[in-house]
C-alpha cells in the first residue's frame, strides 16, 4: 500500500567492464552480451518541518498594525501533517500499539515528543468521520442471510470489556471498549 507522503527515490548505477578479468584485453568498447540486477533497499524516516513567520506592521500613514495571515492549515503554533497523523493512527489503529508505545516510537524515530491525548483526538476525528460509513456497514449486515458474531473479553483499568465483532463474507465490523454500538433497530447489539 502506498501513500501520496510516500516519497520514493531511486538511484541507479551500472558497474560496467572496461578490462577481460583472463587476458586484460580492452572491453570498453564491447556491447554487454547480458545484464544482472540486485536491488538494495533502505527506510530512512525524514520529519519535514514547515515554519511560517507572520510579520506585523506598522502603517506610518494611520498607524495601523497589521499582521501578516497564517496558512489555513495553521490555526495555532503547532499543528501535525496529515502524514504524521495518518502515522499515528496506524501505529494506534492497524499495528494496535498502546498509547504509550506509540508515542514512544514516534519520539524515537522522529525526536517529536507529542502527547497521548492528541493521538486520542486523532482516534476520535477518525471515529466521527467514520460514523455514516459504520451505519450504513450495520444496515447492509443486518439485510444478510448469515452472519458471524464473536466476543472477546479484556480488561482495562482493572475493569472487564469486550470487543465484539460482526462479520460476513465481504464486511467486518469490530465494536468495544469505551462502549457498545447498538443497531437503528435496538435489538442486536455489537
Amino acid at each position: 500500500m502506498t501513500g501520496e507522503n510516500l516519497r520514493k527515490v531511486t538511484v541507479g548505477e551500472t558497474s560496467t567492464v572496461q578490462v577481460c578479468d583472463s587476458c586484460g584485453a580492452d572491453l570498453s568498447d564491447v556491447e554487454p552480451s547480458a545484464r544482472e540486477e540486485r536491488i538494495h533497499l533502505d527506510i530512512m524516516f525524514e520529519v519535514v518541518e514547515k515554519k511560517v513567520v507572520a510579520e506585523t506592521r506598522d502603517c506610518p500613514k494611520c498607524r495601523t498594525r497589521t499582521k501578516g495571515r497564517f496558512p489555513e492549515n495553521m490555526p495555532g503554533p503547532l499543528q501535525y501533517g496529515v502524514g504524521f497523523q495518518a502515522f499515528v493512527i496506524n501505529l494506534l489503529i492497524a499495528q494496535m500499539l498502546s498509547l504509550r508505545r506509540a508515542v514512544e516510537l514516534v519520539r524515537a524515530i522522529s525526536g517529536v515528543r507529542m502527547s497521548q491525548a492528541t493521538c486520542l483526538g486523532y482516534i476520535q476525528r477518525l471515529h466521527e468521520a467514520l460514523e455514516p460509513w459504520e451505519t450504513a456497514a450495520a444496515a447492509h449486515l443486518l439485510t444478510r442471510p448469515a452472519l458471524h458474531a464473536d466476543e472477546t473479553g479484556f480488561r482495562v483499568d482493572s475493569k472487564n470489556q469486550w470487543l465484539h465483532v460482526l462479520t460476513d463474507d465481504s464486511l467486518t465490523l469490530i465494536y468495544g471498549y469505551p462502549g457498545v454500538k447498538r443497531f437503528s433497530n435496538g435489538d442486536v447489539s455489537v
